[in-house]
């Protein structure tokens, strides 16, 4: 039955991952699925299209009910060291944000930029940051202020990108 769920919103536009919490999460009888989305946290009609299609093709006895995973937000806080005889600190400023940026994007195929991306079901783990920024050219160094270990999100949540300080220096 929960892979039978796992599949029914799975296969909305926009669903990168579905946790279901069948353990009588609200009383007997009851189940939650945790979707999350490209964004991290789905919008409301995608939260509102699952729940449709559990009413209209789940159980009838069962009280089982669609969730957006609720938000963890992660601040990010660098240094980047670079080399100004070959580049300069507005190019590797905007290029690690575009990179940062793209870190958190859900589901994301690989498009061959070197990007690492972060994984719904898996904590954030801080050496991400260390690996998406250290292949900037000309960077020789990223020291990471902010979050300093892992961030351990349950099943009910999802790292989202909060705010993005960064501090380039020659």
């Amino acid at each position: 039955i929960r892979e039978y769920y796992r599949s029914l919103v799975e296969s909305i536009n926009g669903v990168v991952a579905v946790h279901i919490e069948d353990q009588h999460p609200r009383g007997e009888g009851t189940a939650d699925i945790i979707i999350t989305s490209v964004a991290g946290v789905p919008s409301s009609t995608i939260v509102q299209e699952a729940q449709d299609l559990i009413t209209q093709y789940g159980s009838l006895i069962g009280d089982i009910q669609a969730f957006a995973a609720e938000p963890v937000q992660i601040n990010i806080d660098v240094v980047l060291h670079y080399d100004s005889e070959y580049a300069e600190s507005e190019e590797i400023r905007q290029v690690a944000l575009l990179r940062i940026q793209e870190m958190f994007r859900y589901g994301a195929e690989d498009r061959g930029d070197g990007v690492l991306h972060i994984n719904p079901r898996y904590p954030f783990d801080v050496s991400l940051i260390y690996a998406n920024l250290r292949t900037i050219p000309n960077v020789i160094q990223v020291d990471v202020l902010q979050p300093t270990s892992t961030v351990v999100t349950t099943r009910r949540q999802v790292a989202v990108l909060g705010t993005v300080n960064i501090q380039v220096v020659a």
